[in-house]
């Protein structure tokens, strides 16, 4: 159990560190095997995402709660070495849509709910430009001058 702000800085640094992290996705973007990340209404004006650190424990939080489509657990995968897709790419992006808070490990004892400035704070990271990985249609949409929406870049549904 996470009791202090010393415990709760070394979970934040080992979620930096971690190789990969996973992160719940929404049902009702779910197209094909891919999604966007699902911003959970935990208040009236305060949105957040859910990640984990171990995909047993994502997999058991999609079942007590039914985030599943097609038969699939609504599961992202995120590889901290991949740019653009790393959990910078995904807090910055939550920070640039309004969500400003994220849930790590819900349902565990080692469940914390932070605010993502805090989290890149401690993580030595500030909020940057965002950036949205496009399919090619969409490339070339904005590369003849039109404008999407910022929003998540799709993942895959992860499944071990």
């Amino acid at each position: 159990m996470i009791g202090s702000e010393e415990q709760a800085k070394e979970k934040i640094s080992k979620v930096w560190k971690a190789d990969v992290l996973y992160v719940i996705l929404s049902e009702s973007r779910y197209r094909n095997g891919v999604s966007r990340p699902r911003a959970f209404q935990i208040a009236p004006d305060k949105a957040s995402l859910s990640l984990f650190t171990d995909y047993d424990d994502a997999v058991m939080f999609c079942v007590e709660n039914s985030y599943i489509k097609d038969g699939r657990m609504m599961i992202g995968r995120i590889d901290n070495h991949e740019q653009f897709a790393d959990l910078y790419s995904l807090l910055n992006m939550a920070w640039h849509l309004g969500i400003r808070y994220t849930d790590i490990d819900c349902g565990t004892d080692e469940a914390m709910n932070i605010g993502i400035a805090l989290m890149m704070d401690w993580g030595g990271k500030r909020p940057g430009d965002a950036v949205m990985l496009l399919n090619e249609s969409d490339a070339k949409y904005v590369r003849d001058g039109g404008k999407v929406a910022m929003d998540f870049s799709p993942i895959p549904v992860y499944e071990r």
